[in-house]
């Protein structure tokens, strides 16, 4: 090369010696690679550094897990009563979280496990397919009386569904903390006692059932609202914001 460039051992392109590191134990003074090529090797190799580091620290953790898991377990063998009263309390503490672990695991279960999982859904059918007809009537009989809000928030969500479905509005999931916290709120309107459920934008009006659609109201302002939606029915019924409702007397004084 002449003698203000040089070729680059690892690109191979020619370049001027600016573009390479000074180096005393080389002849001419300058290191075998460009600059480039030398930052690209040493992020690489700070990227293998950086993987090695990710997976020991990974490796490491899994094993302090692993051991934390280890002696959690001998100690609930050495003291099965006291497992059994931190359990306890631990789910009367925090039940709607103690449900979700419980099905999170079930689902994780039965992903690991499908056959087997099958198998016994099979049995299980089976074996109902040869109970007396009668003894499984009398068993979802006393199921019923036992849990009589249940079966009614059952029925209110099978019947929302089936008229979103059948006016073709949008379904989503409303669980049984949403209706509990809709059934503890005071009425929309007039702020008595929530006893049902209002679709703001009705199922007919093509209004979806979620979450986002329902507000709690008494059963009067539910029925008195109908399909219409909020400005209508606060037109039909000159209504005063902020739980002003009239009365049906009121109403018929204006009227008057």
């Amino acid at each position: 090369m002449s003698n203000g460039s040089k070729q680059c051992s690892r690109c191979g392109q020619v370049k001027s010696l600016d573009e390479f590191y000074r180096c005393s134990r080389v002849r001419d003074g300058r290191q075998a690679s460009c600059k480039e090529c030398r930052k690209a090797q040493r992020l690489a190799y700070r990227e293998r550094e950086n993987e090695l580091t990710r997976r020991r620290y990974w490796a490491s953790l899994d094993e302090s897990r692993r051991k934390k898991r280890e002696g959690q377990r001998k100690w609930r063998e050495a003291n099965p009563e006291k497992a059994r009263d931190a359990k306890r309390k631990w789910r009367e503490r925090d039940p709607e979280k103690a449900r979700r672990l419980d099905r999170e695991q079930a689902r994780r279960w039965r992903k690991r496990n499908l056959e087997y999982a099958r198998q016994k859904e099979r049995e299980r059918t089976r074996a109902l397919a040869g109970i007396d007809p009668t003894v499984r009537r009398e068993k979802h009989r006393r199921w019923r009386q036992a849990n009589p809000e249940k079966v009614r928030a059952n029925g209110r969500q099978v019947q929302h569904r089936r008229r979103a479905r059948m006016r073709r509005g949008r379904v989503y999931t409303v669980t049984a903390k949403n209706l509990r916290y809709l059934h503890a709120a005071a009425c929309l309107a007039c702020g008595a006692p929530a006893d049902t459920i209002d679709h703001v934008i009705p199922l007919r009006r093509g209004g979806s059932h979620g979450v986002g659609n329902l507000a709690p109201m008494c059963r009067t302002c539910n029925s008195s609202k109908g399909a219409k939606t909020i400005t209508e029915w606060r037109k039909a019924n000159d209504w005063l914001p902020l739980g002003s409702f009239p009365r049906r007397k009121d109403r018929a004084d204006g009227a008057a």
